[in-house]
């Protein structure tokens, strides 16, 4: 009763100024249950501490574990996308740029909806991505991402795809553009 009555209050001072809450959106809790999320708390805790190839290598892969576990615990997008982020950071050793750029294309098909951070680091790393490994990798990646979107008309990827498409010039052909039966 208290909490409605804190909001009515603050309803009407923020009246006075000619703004509004937004019921949808606002909500008393009980500072009980406001704590952070168990997969930002796992994520933010790890650190990339190895200097070393073997080292980095085994750290990436712990980092795309821990991502891809907590993103189907908590049915959310956002630990991939933490993870591909916090990568653009890493202290990159060349030598495990396949690697990196293996894991962050992994946590973009397995969970689409960071399809967008992998375009970030593929365009903001792309001075790293040279190697012809490298290239053709992204080049079957993209055109996957494609071909399994665009039967679905799933909009927001094949966007995101055509973008890297267009930075790594992969060109997307007709084959890439047939819709097959989804049955």
């Amino acid at each position: 009763h208290s909490a409605q009555v804190a909001l009515s209050a603050l309803r009407n001072a923020l009246w006075k100024f000619n703004l509004q809450l937004n019921d949808g959106k606002t909500k008393v809790t009980p500072s009980k249950l406001l704590y952070k999320d168990i997969w930002r708390r796992d994520l933010e805790g790890f650190t990339f501490r190895a200097r070393n190839r073997k080292g980095q290598k085994r750290e990436v892969e712990h980092i795309v574990d821990l991502a891809s576990h907590h993103c189907l615990e908590s049915k959310d997008n956002r630990p991939a996308i933490w993870a591909i982020n916090d990568r653009s950071a890493l202290n990159k050793d060349p030598g495990n740029m396949a690697v990196i750029v293996d894991s962050v294309l992994r946590l973009g098909r397995d969970f689409p909806g960071c399809i967008r951070s992998v375009a970030a680091f593929l365009i903001n790393n792309r001075d790293m991505c040279t190697d012809d490994v490298i290239k053709k990798r992204i080049d079957s990646w993209v055109r996957e991402i494609f071909r399994l979107n665009n039967r679905f008309d799933h909009h927001y990827e094949l966007a995101w795809s055509m973008v890297i498409a267009g930075v790594y010039k992969v060109v997307i052909g007709d084959t890439d553009l047939l819709k097959k039966d989804v049955n």
